[in-house]
């Protein structure tokens, strides 16, 4: 069962409800939500009534195993400069369980064990016993006057601080000699894809690389608008008045279909023309083919008057 707080500065609130029943252990997992920027760093610890319980980086807890009734929770955190924050009180209730009465009660550890607890999980401890006989010492001279933080270094100290302004254990180096190195582990799956980043910066131009190719022509485009009239250019220099200087023919004896050939010559100021004639002349006409003369024209029609019969020779 989950039960959910958001922090913001001092303030605490319960984000949901549950029915919540007393007497249970391990069960019951308080999350709390920092929206703040001022629960960051530091050590923080959760109570429940007056129940303090050390809070991990992973910000959830179980809630102790508790009787039935209304119980005040919670955060404090103790900061590297010495400041300490407390939120106000959120209220949760325990409804009586069915646990029969005669059955004896789990005790929930308390600081001192929790704090063995965390160290065991941050290093391995050379001297545990010493570790232990020191704070069994310490908080039997110092009995519920204050949460103590434990802090280890990268390089195995453990130190202290507290929420009350209580003189500290001194500090003690609890790491042990390095160990050999173990063998490599087997290599992991891939991991999913990770989201595009952003574009970076455009780089500068390279260099202009070799001249490719020419690729073959494209099809011709369409042809585009016509441009405006241009202006009228200067007026030209006067020209000269050009002169012919002569023109001959001549005309050969051929027949056919007539031609001429001119030859120009001369400058463009004096020209000359000679115009050669062909094909003008027409072919020998033939005396009773391409013509007849009167005396062929007078005989021809007196044949036809001779051929006619007279009214001598013919009866009716």
């Amino acid at each position: 069962m989950d039960l959910y707080f958001d922090v913001s500065g001092a303030s605490i609130i319960a984000t949901n409800q549950q029915l919540l029943v007393a007497d249970s252990n391990n069960y019951i997992t308080l999350h709390f939500n920092f929206l703040t920027d001022e629960w960051n760093e530091g050590e923080k610890t959760v109570y429940v009534g007056n129940y303090p319980i050390i809070l991990t980086d992973t910000n959830k807890c179980y809630l102790p195993m508790l009787k039935k009734g209304s119980y005040n929770v919670g955060v404090g955190i103790v900061k590297s400069d010495d400041t300490v924050i407390y939120t106000n009180k959120a209220t949760i209730r325990l409804n009586e369980s069915i646990k029969p009465k005669s059955m004896g009660e789990i005790e929930a550890p308390g600081v001192y064990e929790q704090i063995m607890d965390r160290i065991n999980t941050v290093v391995e401890v050379e001297f545990p016993e010493q570790i232990e006989q020191s704070l069994a010492d310490y908080f039997a001279a110092n009995p519920s006057k204050g949460v103590f933080y434990p802090n280890v270094s990268a390089t195995g100290v453990l130190s202290w601080s507290n929420n009350s302004g209580l003189p500290n254990p001194e500090p003690v180096n609890i790491s042990g000699p390095v160990g050999p190195q173990g063998p490599t582990g087997q290599r992991g799956p891939q991991g999913l894809q990770g989201p595009q980043g952003s574009q970076g910066p455009q780089g500068e131009v390279g260099p202009t690389g070799p001249q490719g190719e020419q690729g073959p022509m494209g099809p011709q485009g369409d042809t585009g608008p016509q441009g405006e009239t241009g202006a009228t250019g200067p007026t030209g220099p006067t020209g000269q008045s050009a002169t012919i200087t002569g023109a001959t023919a001549t005309v050969d004896d051929t027949t056919g279909t007539p031609a001429v050939n001119v030859v120009v010559g001369g400058t463009e100021l004096a020209r000359s023309f000679q115009f050669n004639f062909t094909g003008l002349k027409g072919k020998t006409p033939v005396k009773g083919t391409d013509y007849f003369t009167e005396t062929d024209k007078q005989e021809i029609v007196q044949d036809v008057l001779n051929a006619i019969p007279n009214g001598d020779e013919v009866g009716y």
